[in-house]
This record gives structure tokens, sequence and C-alpha cells, in this order.
């Protein structure tokens, strides 16, 4: 199947804002995951990407092509420590306004506004 891709589309940054949470299956024996939930941080402090661990993931933001390359890093990085498997979950927002201190900014808003209620 051939796919078209309009050279003016393939070009363009896109403002992305991903949540992401990496699963990997550690070999037996392994304690825990942090150690690569943790290396993940650094691989996105090397393409330069804002981010943000929470309790259910990691909330990453930058341009599409450099996030999703280091999404790929986080799970070949896991690979290359001994996992055989590993599984992430993406919610992805693009656009103008996807940033995370947009997003926090837009809820605090929302917060004060719903305390003065």
């Amino acid at each position: 199947m051939r796919r078209f891709v309009h050279a003016s589309v393939a070009s363009r940054s896109l403002k992305t804002l991903v949540d992401v949470a990496l699963l990997p299956y550690p070999p037996p024996g392994t304690p825990g995951i942090s150690k690569f939930v943790a290396a993940c941080g650094g691989i996105f402090d090397k393409h330069g990407l804002n981010h943000a661990v929470h309790s259910w993931g990691t909330n990453v933001e930058g341009d599409w092509d450099v996030v999703m390359q280091a999404v790929r890093e986080c799970h070949e990085n896991a690979h290359d420590l001994g996992c055989e498997r590993v599984i992430s979950s993406w919610r992805v927002e693009t656009g103008s306004k996807a940033g995370i201190q947009s997003t926090m900014g837009r809820l605090e808003a929302a917060k004060k506004k719903a305390e003065g209620c």
C-alpha cells in the first residue's frame, strides 16, 4: 500500500504533549521497574524535552518527531537492560496549547473559578 505524505505536513513542526506510562517486564529477580523509568528521564533530557513524572506516568512535551523518538529510545533502553517485553500506554495532545505549563495553567484557573462559586 502506498502512503502519501504532503510535503508541507511532513516538514512542519507539531507541538505535542504526551502522557506516557512505560511498563517494562524486567528479567526475573529484578526488583521493581524504577531504574527503567528513571532512565527515560535521562533520555528526555538528552533530547531537550520538558518532562514531569507523576504517579501514573510521565508528561513529555516537545516537537512530535523528537517526542516519538525519545519514547522509542525508552523502549529500546529497557530491552537493552534485559526486558523481554515493554508496554506503554499513551495519550497525545497536539496544537498550540499542548504543553505541561499550559495545561496546568488552565487547571489552576478552573480551580480558582470553582473556589469562587
